[in-house]
């Protein structure tokens, strides 16, 4: 099965269930990536319409899961299950700082 399209913003996660023996979940679309430094129009249009590589959430026998994602844009998702699942898609706010950044012991 595939869901419409959707955008969501950066940071994002999918807590999923299901009683399918195999369940395999995977985000198609385009993400908004980062651009370094000053971009010509070809490289914004290209921010916006990028194609990725399907992105796999899931590829397990596991009943329950959680996948994140750190890139937002415009995605759909595609779902290869032989029994009911349930999927919940919920957006978090990056709260990293330089207190969280692990010291490398350089002076």
């Amino acid at each position: 099965m595939e869901t419409k399209p959707f955008t969501v913003e950066d940071g994002w996660k999918l807590q999923w269930k299901t009683e399918s023996p195999i369940f395999k979940l995977s985000a198609h679309g385009s993400a908004r990536r980062p651009y370094i430094g000053q971009r010509s129009e070809r490289e914004k249009v290209l921010q916006w319409f990028e194609v990725l590589e399907p992105i796999v959430l899931a590829n397990t026998t596991n009943q329950h899961g959680t996948a994140v994602h750190p890139l937002g844009g415009t995605f759909y998702l595609k779902i290869v299950a032989t029994g009911p699942w349930h999927i919940v898609l919920t957006t978090f706010k990056d709260t990293k700082d330089y207190l969280d950044v692990p010291y490398t012991g350089a002076p």
